[in-house]
């Protein structure tokens, strides 16, 4: 047993409900024209499902989780309960998850079984669309439209200026999408008002 290890996961696949399975079970999920459905099906399935170890200096941990959080599957990883206690965030916002992972990341390294343990389903909450994620965790307007507002003050804030800087190019990226993704839902908001 590795004591510099925080957290421990497996590789991971996804399984996914056919659409009647997800209306026969409620599931929200943005309804995606078929164009981009596979799309963004596949990029997500490939984002969930990869995970890899993490190691080196705290600066090196935070660059290789930020280049590819695997939305979040980490998340459900074993950790060590004593860091997982000390490193859990009360205050909901988009991407607490990922502020977890970069607290425990001062602890200890991530490490990775070589072999499928893991089966997560690829749609849920996560796929209900950034304005009511954002709507339901942060309920106003800056909120809204800057999805990543609060990550971003919790990092300036927990993992420094200098990190923040070091990896802006990341940073950017995330914000970009959060607000791409939130044109994309506004676009669907209004079609699907409009279909109605």
């Amino acid at each position: 047993m590795d004591p510099n290890i925080v957290c421990s996961i497996s590789k991971i696949n996804t399984y996914d409900f056919t659409d009647e399975e997800l209306d026969k079970y409620d599931i929200k999920t943005v309804n995606y024209p078929k164009f981009l459905k596979n799309f963004v099906k596949t990029r997500r399935k490939k984002l969930i499902s990869s995970s890899f170890p993490i190691s080196g200096s705290y600066t090196q941990k935070i660059r290789l989780f930020l280049k590819n959080p695997g939305a979040s599957s980490r998340f459900y990883g074993l950790y060590r309960t004593n860091q997982i206690k000390e490193c859990y965030i009360k205050k909901q916002f988009i991407g607490v998850e990922f502020a977890i992972s970069l607290n425990l990341l001062k602890h200890g390294n991530f490490y990775e079984v070589d072999e499928v343990l893991f089966h997560r389903f690829s749609s849920g909450w996560s796929t209900y669309g950034i304005i009511n994620m954002a709507k339901t965790v942060h309920g106003n307007i800056i909120g809204i439209l800057f999805p990543y507002s609060l990550f971003n003050s919790w990092c300036l804030k927990n993992i420094g200026l200098k990190n923040v800087l070091r990896n802006l190019d990341i940073f950017t990226r995330i914000n970009v999408g959060g607000f791409l993704f939130f044109g994309i839902d506004l676009i669907l908001k209004a079609r699907n008002k409009f279909l109605q």
